[in-house]
């Protein structure tokens, strides 16, 4: 549809150079508007130089249809399947972060709270408070990081064959607080953060899944 798009004034113009060569052969299907108060002989004339112009274009658009969009389609289908597979190990990767966390699967109904609770085994403090996160999150995050930031960067990189919607919400999602941060962790730092950052991250992470899924 994106190429379509792109490509729009192309077609209309073929469509109007199909009608131009019609009308210049059948005169039923001439318009009054653009009839023009000449004689017969310049009105030949004007409607030979019309048609001639519109068969180059037809023949320019026809080599065109062969030599790029027949391409684009097949190489827009292969990208696509791996694009829908990078989505899936997107998706995947998610879940088992999640997973590794605190043994759930984390949607849109789950509470960012309630994880910091399950990690810390305490309630959520009212309070902001900082800690050094533990070394099994850390490992965690930057698995994770490491994991989806190759597919989100390969998608990005085919915009020219993918969803423009898609490729967006990418680009968005690589600027999330929480990702910046996942992506910035280090084993060989003290890696505070406080109780509200941390559900901050948790939050992005709910949301890039919702996300993904929406293009799955």
């Amino acid at each position: 549809m994106d190429y379509i798009k792109k490509t729009i004034f192309i077609w209309v113009l073929f469509i109007v150079c199909i009608y131009c060569i019609l009308a210049c052969e059948f005169e039923s299907l001439r318009m009054d508007i653009f009839s023009i108060n000449e004689d017969v002989i310049v009105v030949e004339k004007i409607n030979d130089i019309i048609k001639n112009l519109s068969f180059s274009y037809v023949a320019g658009v026809i080599f065109f249809f062969l030599s790029d969009t027949i391409p684009f389609q097949r190489r827009q289908k292969f990208v696509n399947k791996n694009v829908n597979r990078s989505l899936n190990l997107i998706s995947n990767a998610i879940d088992d972060f999640s997973q590794s966390i605190n043994n759930k699967t984390w949607d849109e109904t789950i509470d960012p709270k309630f994880i910091y609770e399950d990690i810390f085994g305490g309630e959520y403090p009212e309070q902001e408070y900082k800690q050094k996160l533990p070394l099994n999150i850390i490992s965690d995050m930057l698995k994770f990081a490491n994991t989806i930031n190759p597919y989100i960067d390969f998608i990005i990189s085919q915009e020219l064959y993918v969803n423009s919607k898609l490729v967006k919400n990418l680009e968005d999602i690589k600027l999330f607080d929480g990702m910046r941060y996942i992506s910035s962790l280090s084993v060989d730092t003290n890696n505070i953060i406080s109780s509200e950052e941390l559900v901050s991250v948790f939050r992005d992470i709910i949301k890039i899944r919702s996300i993904i899924l929406k293009h799955l």
